[in-house]
Formats: structure tokens, C-alpha cells, sequence
């Protein structure tokens, strides 16, 4: 599956903290290494069906191919073989008894499309508009720095006390960086308050940016110009993506019609997995053959 940036999504099921029923807005993908995996970037705005309202970018693993589409019979295959030929990296128990791979941990989430409240983006709720705010101004950052995804919910380095000096002044910034102000004004209203501290309201600042449709449209307009500016950019990164995608349909194509030839080697690659499993994850071979020899199983690309 391939998203559109700025497409609102909601989580429909996740083994980590993004609960079914969390929504926000869906920024960039990249494939991870030469997995069948997405590493997505989303900027939340809920977090589960009654979760509380916040704004809070965050990496999210994601299927490319969704084993769940295939027949009963080529997801047996998947599920003894997508190790074995690098379709997923190799897991590993960790401390706790959850299973790690050697790219960290591996996040069974589902996601799909989710209408927004408005078409217009000026008649979204203050807090939907600037999530949209910042969800563009962090695919603006992607398209001219060209930043991995898993790097773009790290803050950059920002004029963090001339920010605060210029009341949140959003005229600061340059549009590819305004999100993450946006986001550090936020964090800013929530130490201070904790730490009791004499402070000013981003918050309140903010919202006095954003209270009029004349406001909003302007900063609209500036992050659209950018935008337009990295045109070449978004095209060269939306080949790039249904490439990906293209590479990782016709890998597991291909496997399956192999294992579906050679259900032998199918036996074997089976066997192995549960033999890897009282050793190093390296050592994959399988049962000795009758004469007594150890199988290595084939590795291919």
C-alpha cells in the first residue's frame, strides 16, 4: 500500500502503543533496507478511540505486501520461508520474552485512510489544522534535505530562544522547519508548566496566528510555495516509492512460485528455522540426510 502525504490515516490494529482507533496525519515512506517493510511517518492526533487529543510525531512499521491478502497456502509458505529469504530481518528473543529483529522491534500495525473532518482545510478544528501544519511543513523538510522518515520525528537544530523572545513569532522559521517549532512550543508550554515556572504561552501566542481565516491562508500559502518549489523532489520520491513497492511484490512473487515448485526445499528451510532456534540465528541448516551429512540451506537474495 501506498499512502499520499497529508492523508489523514487511522490505526486499525497495532501490537504497540498506536491502539486501533488512533488517528492522524500520514507524512513520507520509505522502504526499510530491502525488507517488506514501510517505515512510516505520521503526525498523530489521538492515540487509541478515547485516547486525549495531542499532537506528536511518530516512526511506524508497516507491511508493504500484507501476508494477510495471500491464500491460506502461500501465507503457510510466508510464514516458514520470509526469514530464510530476507523478506523480514531475523528475530531474536530479548530480555523481556518479545521478539527483536537486528532493525529493532517489529510493529504489527495496520493503517489505512481515513476521511478528514473537512475539505476545506481552513474549517478544521484548530488542533486538526495544526497537525495538517506540522504533517506538511515535515514532508517539506523530507523533500528538501532528503531525510530518512525514521529521522524526520528527531528535531533539528531550531533558534529555540529566539523563538521564545519573539513571542513564537511562526514568521521565524522557514516553512520546512515550522512544524518542528510548532512541536517545540508545545513541549515548552507543557515543562514550564510543570516546573511551576514564570513563563510565556505558546499556546495562547499561537492561537492568535491562526484565529483568523486571512492568518491561517497566509500560512497555508507560505508552506504551499514551498511546495511547489520541491516539485522535482516530491516526483522523484513517488518513483521512488511505487518502485519499492514494485521490488518487494515481485520478490515475494517470485519466492512463493519457487516454494510452490520445490516443496522439498520448503521441508527443508522448515526445519531449519526450528533448529536455528537452539543456536546462533546465523546457523541455518537443516536435518542430516540419510547418509549423515549436514544440509546448509541456500541463501538468495
Amino acid at each position: 500500500m501506498i499512502l499520499k502525504p497529508l492523508q489523514r490515516v487511522q490505526v486499525l490494529e497495532s501490537t504497540k502503543k498506536f491502539k486501533p482507533g488512533s488517528l492522524g496525519y500520514f507524512v513520507a515512506q520509505d522502504r526499510v533496507g530491502s525488507y517488506n517493510m514501510w517505515d512510516m511517518c505520521i503526525v498523530f492526533t489521538r492515540f487509541g478511540k478515547k485516547g486525549k487529543a495531542r499532537i506528536e510525531p511518530a516512526s511506524v512499521r508497516h507491511y508493504m505486501i500484507d501476508y494477510g491478502t495471500m491464500r491460506d497456502s502461500d501465507r503457510k509458505i510466508m510464514d516458514v520461508v520470509k526469514v530464510h529469504e530476507k523478506i523480514e530481518p531475523v528475530q531474536y528473543k530479548n530480555e523481556r520474552g518479545g521478539r527483536i529483529s537486528i532493525l529493532g522491534e517489529i510493529e504489527s500495525t495496520k493503517i489505512e485512510p481515513f476521511p478528514m473532518d473537512s475539505k476545506n482545510l481552513l474549517d478544521l478544528s484548530d488542533k486538526e489544522f495544526t497537525a495538517y501544519i506540522v504533517a506538511i511543513s515535515m514532508f517539506i523538510h523530507k523533500m528538501i534535505y532528503s531525510k530518512g522518515v525514521q529521522h524526520l520525528v528527531q528535531s533539528p537544530s531550531i533558534k529555540s530562544r529566539e523563538f521564545v523572545e519573539s513571542d513564537f513569532d511562526l514568521g521565524l522559521p522557514e516553512p520546512g522547519s515550522i512544524g518542528y517549532y510548532i512541536l517545540y512550543g508545545l513541549q515548552y508550554d507543557i515543562q514550564t508548566k510543570r516546573a511551576d515556572m514564570p513563563r510565556k504561552h505558546f499556546g495562547e501566542l499561537y492561537n492568535y496566528q491562526i484565529s483568523t481565516e486571512a492568518k491561517k491562508t497566509d500560512l497555508l500559502d507560505r508552506l504551499h510555495r514551498d511546495l511547489a518549489m520541491a516539485k522535482d523532489s516530491i516526483k522523484k520520491y513517488e518513483q521512488n516509492t511505487e518502485i519499492a513497492l514494485k521490488n518487494s511484490s515481485t520478490k515475494i512473487n517470485n519466492v512463493l512460485k519457487h516454494y510452490r515448485k520445490y516443496k522439498e526445499e520448503l521441508k527443508q528451510v522448515e526445519e531449519g528455522k526450528r533448529l536455528s532456534r537452539k543456536g546462533p540465528y546465523k546457523n541455518w541448516y537443516a536435518e542430516e540426510d540419510p547418509q549423515g551429512a549436514p544440509v546448509k540451506l541456500r541463501w538468495r537474495a
